[in-house]
Parts: structure tokens; sequence; C-alpha cells
């Protein structure tokens, strides 16, 4: 129940005079998303994800901690989405003049 309090917090935003109003909508984010890391063997999976590349926000991930891992574990999550965020990616794009697959 904490990640969806969470992501609702995120979409209605703040509750307090003058606070920030909220991002997107319930249905723009996932739970549990699997994000597999350099060599392919391991993997982090966030509580939820939001992508608004539009407005400048290419992947958000959010860990809540309700308090059911320890200390070194989270921060062993961590140390794996330092080394996801690093990873460079290639862009493919299709040659000129080819259609389709081949």
């Amino acid at each position: 129940m904490a990640v969806n309090e969470t992501i609702t917090a995120f979409v209605l935003g703040g509750t307090v005079p003058e606070a920030a109003g909220g991002v997107g909508t319930v249905t723009d984010w996932a739970t549990e998303v699997e994000f597999l890391l350099p060599g392919g063997r391991r993997k982090v999976r966030p509580d939820c994800v939001w992508q608004a590349p539009e407005i400048g926000v290419p992947v958000l991930m959010v860990e809540v901690d309700r308090s059911t891992m320890s200390p070194q574990r989270v921060a062993a999550k961590f140390t794996a989405y330092r080394e996801l965020f690093r990873t460079k990616v290639e862009e493919h794009r299709p040659r000129a003049g080819r259609a389709g697959p081949g």
C-alpha cells in the first residue's frame, strides 16, 4: 500500500499552503519494473517508475522504505542503481532506404 500512496502523492502534489502541484497521472506510473544491469546477470527492480521525457524526466525510480529491508540491502540497491545510470546505451537507427528488419 505504501507504493500506491507514494504514487498518489506525486500525482496530487503537496497539501500545505503554497505546495507544488502534482505531476502526471496514475497511469503514467509502473510498478516493479525490472532493469537489466550490464552483463545481463543482475537486475534492479524499483518500487515504482515514472517516465516523462516530454518534460525532461527520462526516468524517475522510487524506492519506498517501509523498514522491511536492512540498511545494507537498501545501500546495495542504490549501488546497483548507480551502476544502471552509468550504463551507456547505443541508439540504433534504421539505415536509410531499408524497410523492415533484415
